[in-house]
């Protein structure tokens, strides 16, 4: 932390824009450097990921979970405390941040979604549905919900999901694939391009995250003229158009309901997927980047210039 915080003074930068560990933090504070933070949101109840749903929770872990939580409020906490502005990636993440940590929240910055180098194909098959999940492999993200709703569907044609995901939770891997049986197919850490494929044949892209702060997948999806059905939880409803580019459903019933319409009929789903390719166009990096220059420009005329 010494050496990072004399590089960072030596180096004489404006400012530092911060997302990572207390060490990185505390050594850009301690350089006297205005930190920018993102904030991506809080995320509680990490000790109970390594339980599968419905398995009955130890007392320890019970307890050990509150520490986290405790820890995980207070380093929050210390972020907001020093830094010099917290710029949220949603308004659920800003709201969010107001109500735990007490502290005003300027206008979110979206994030903006992965540019793959991709040729939409056609799929010309009416007798399959290909779904597609994309995200870590851990319970909070829901995919069993996901499994549990596509085995409830009633539909003569033939309906698989792929997830795609990277540092996977092997037990609850495991998990997935008993419940799935042959209607799921699991794929860990592909290249870009292996993504690119599996979105290339996907039709529908569903998420039941818990923690849906900003959803990259969702709007990548739409890049490839994909519909999403999420359920409705964090920040859903801000990169979903209820109706024109997806759903947001409120709970089983719904999410069944919606993927029901949009495997039944293929020409609404094709339109829906147009205006989710247009809408993704409204978050891209360089919106991102320029609002994030103005934010700090503006903050550096205002200061006083260096000594």
């Amino acid at each position: 932390m010494y050496l990072l915080r004399k590089k960072i003074i030596l180096s004489n930068f404006d400012f530092l824009i911060f997302s990572g560990s207390w060490v990185f933090f505390l050594a850009g504070y301690l350089s006297g450097t205005p930190l920018y933070r993102i904030y991506y949101g809080s995320q509680f109840n990490a000790v109970l990921e390594k339980y599968l749903p419905n398995q009955q929770i130890k007392l320890i872990d019970q307890i050990l979970n509150i520490v986290g939580n405790l820890y995980i409020y207070l380093i929050n906490l210390f972020y907001a405390s020093f830094s010099k502005k917290n710029i949220a990636i949603s308004n659920f993440a800003a709201n969010e941040f107001r109500k735990l940590y007490k502290f005003h929240f300027s206008e979110p910055i979206y994030l903006g979604s992965t540019r793959f180098v991709h040729q939409r194909r056609n799929r010309t098959s009416r007798n399959s549905v290909n779904l597609l999940s994309v995200s870590r492999l851990t319970p909070y993200k829901g995919f069993h919900f996901l499994i549990n709703c596509l085995k409830k569907i009633k539909s003569n044609k033939q309906i698989k999901i792929t997830i795609v995901g990277s540092q996977p939770k092997l037990k609850y891997v495991n998990y997935l694939n008993e419940i799935g049986g042959n209607i799921v197919k699991i794929i860990i850490n592909p290249s870009d391009n292996q993504l690119a494929a599996v979105y290339q044949n996907t039709d529908i892209y569903l998420t039941a995250d818990r923690y849906l702060y900003f959803g990259m997948p969702v709007l990548e999806a739409a890049e490839f003229a994909i519909p999403t059905i999420a359920l409705n939880s964090a920040a859903a409803s801000e990169i979903i158009r209820y109706g024109q580019t997806g759903y947001v459903a409120n709970n089983e019933s719904e999410f069944i309901k919606y993927l029901t319409e949009l495997i039944e009929k293929n020409s609404f789903r094709k339109k829906m997927g147009l205006s989710a390719k247009k809408w993704a166009q409204k978050f891209t990096w360089e919106i991102c980047a320029k609002k994030w220059e103005n934010i700090l420009f503006t903050s550096m005329n205002s200061r006083e210039p260096k000594k």
